[in-house]
Formats: C-alpha cells, structure tokens, sequence
C-alpha cells in the first residue's frame, strides 16, 4: 500500500514538474521573442502606415513599417494576460486578443502619437487608426480592455468616457464579477502609482 501511494505520489510530482518546466519554457521563448522585436533603431512619424505582422496580446502587437519591424504598445489601454492561470481571467485576455486581431486582420494601419516614445522593453507607445478609427478606443467601448490609468494621454478624456459607458451597459469584462474585482485593484494600484516616474 506505501509502495502504491509512494508511486503515485511521485507521478503527480514529475508531471507537476514537467508542467513547471514547459511554463517556464514559454514565458522565456515569448519574453524572447518580444525583445528581438523591440524598436531598436526605428524612426517613424506619427501617422505612418504599417501591416500588423502579428498580434502578440490585446494591447500589443508587432508590426511592419518602412524601417522595419517593431512592436506597438498600444497607448491607453491594458488587457489581461491571457497567459494567467486563473480562470475567468485568463479568458478576458484571450478575448481581448481575439477582437484585436479581428479589428486588424488585413487592414493597413495608421500609427498615431504625439511625441515618439518607447517603453522600458523598447515597444513604441502608440495608438492604431484603422480607416480613421482609433482601435484602442474600440476596444475600450466594447469592454474588451482597461483604461490603463497609470500615466496620462492625450486621448484619456474619450477613453474614459468610453470606459464608463462600457461599464454602466455590463460590456465584455465588465460583466465577468471576477474581472471587475480585478480590474478595480488594478485601477487603484494605478492611481497611487500615478506620479512616480
């Protein structure tokens, strides 16, 4: 019987193992995958046209442009991970991905900024237009994504109230309680943060 509950006891812990291991894997490979298409050299200007090379997030996605290939974090917005390990959440994110790619797919985009920025990971901080609209806030009004709060934009006062009404009519994650627990943590954590840079 020890032999037994011994035996399978060491199973569960080498898979348990393995999954470890192939997670790690993953994250590493996709971490990777990010940085060699971080903007290292580029030179764009605000309303230069690009083709979505692939769409790596629902707030993210790399692009083709005149001096290459990049990655465009979206400005404005966060979406959940879809790599979360936590149900309910993990598919808010996946959803988010889902209706990104759906805006994009096949279309020629217009990159939209101010002043050229890139973050800490050398993504360039950007809103998408497609056929003169603005992505970010699509996605906003259909509830797909946050409001990402923690620095200010240029468009903030649209989002916003695209936010609101998302919210109020119970749109995409607003009507998942577990991704409105979330995302009013998230929103706090960004409010207390604002300023610290």
């Amino acid at each position: 019987m020890a032999k037994r509950l011994f035996s399978a006891n060491l199973g569960f812990w080498v898979m348990v193992l393995g999954l470890f291991g192939l997670s790690g894997f993953f994250a590493v490979s996709v971490e990777m995958e990010r940085s060699s298409w971080a903007a290292k050299n580029v030179t764009i200007t605000s309303g230069a046209k690009a083709r979505v090379l692939r769409v790596i997030d629902g707030d993210e996605v790399s692009v083709q442009g005149e001096s290459g290939a990049f990655v465009v974090r979206l400005l404005g917005i966060k979406a959940f991970r879809t790599t979360v390990n936590e149900p309910g959440i993990s598919a808010v994110g996946v959803t988010a991905m889902d209706a990104l790619q759906r805006y994009l797919k096949g279309k020629e985009i217009s990159i939209q900024f101010k002043v050229f920025k890139k973050d800490r990971s050398g993504r360039v901080l950007a809103y998408l237009d497609v056929q003169g609209r603005d992505v970010g806030l699509e996605m906003v009004k259909q509830g797909f994504v946050l409001v990402f709060n923690r620095y200010t934009f240029e468009r903030q006062k649209d989002y916003f109230a695209a936010e609101l009404e998302a919210k109020t009519r119970s749109r995409g994650l607003w009507a998942n309680r577990k991704a409105v627990v979330r995302a009013t943590a998230l929103k706090a954590t960004w409010d207390a943060q604002r300023g610290d840079d």
